[in-house]
């Protein structure tokens, strides 16, 4: 998965979920949790939104808890 969600070798397809393995800061990953299950849904989301109105992707940055997200 890269920093925008979508699936290495099929971008087309977005992954998001407790089992996502999301990249960042500096090719991290983050930890398969529930605490980013939401917000990567939130953030994958807005990026298949946004790919089907043609518009650039945001990408994925985990906000600590009880923050804001996208």
């Amino acid at each position: 998965m890269d920093e925008y969600l979508r699936v290495t070798g099929a971008r087309e397809v977005y992954a998001a979920g407790d089992t996502a393995a999301a990249v960042v800061e500096d090719g991290h990953v983050v930890t398969q949790s529930c605490q980013y299950g939401m917000p990567l849904g939130r953030y994958a989301g807005h990026d298949v939104v946004g790919d089907l109105l043609g518009l650039d992707p945001v990408p994925f940055v985990p906000a600590p808890m009880g923050h804001a997200w996208i």
